[in-house]
């Protein structure tokens, strides 16, 4: 005859060890391949505060970038469309990673093509962002630039 309230001790570990993959998975941040699909729907979408917010500028002026990505979006490139597909991540250690991307750029013209691009990423403050000045200039139009 069973006791109530006991509980079998492999129901137990496997409690434990269920407690301590979500923590871990909650703990553990971002990697460099959300940050850097986030960054590139934001692109996509013209999302100034997202770009701003996942934009590495060694600086840490944040009100020019938001300044530099408004013009980028809306002024230089209101109808560039792309589509695109992150292909792989490799960290490069510590705090560096580089994500391979497959770009369309323009994608509505007959003429495009798919081209892989890097996106460069620094893991800054415990969260991964896209370091903007070392981007291709061909990736997008008018990517924002270091000031002088």
């Amino acid at each position: 005859m069973r006791q109530s309230g006991r509980v079998h001790w492999m129901v137990a570990v496997a409690i434990a060890l269920l407690v301590a993959i979500v923590v871990l998975i909650f703990f553990a941040g971002e990697s460099p391949a959300v940050a850097a699909g986030r960054f590139l729907l934001a692109l996509q979408k013209r999302d100034v505060e997202t770009l701003t917010e996942l934009s590495y500028v060694p600086d840490g002026n944040t009100e020019a970038i938001r300044k530099d990505w408004d013009f980028t979006v809306n002024v230089a490139n209101p109808n560039y469309r792309f589509v695109y597909r992150v292909l792989q991540v490799k960290e490069l250690g510590g705090d560096e990673a580089v994500a391979t991307v497959q770009m369309k750029r323009d994608a509505f013209s007959p003429a495009a093509y798919e081209e892989n691009f890097q996106l460069p990423l620094v893991r800054k403050d415990g969260r991964w962002k896209v370091d903007v000045y070392n981007l291709s200039r061909k990736m997008y139009p008018a990517l924002p630039r270091p000031r002088e």
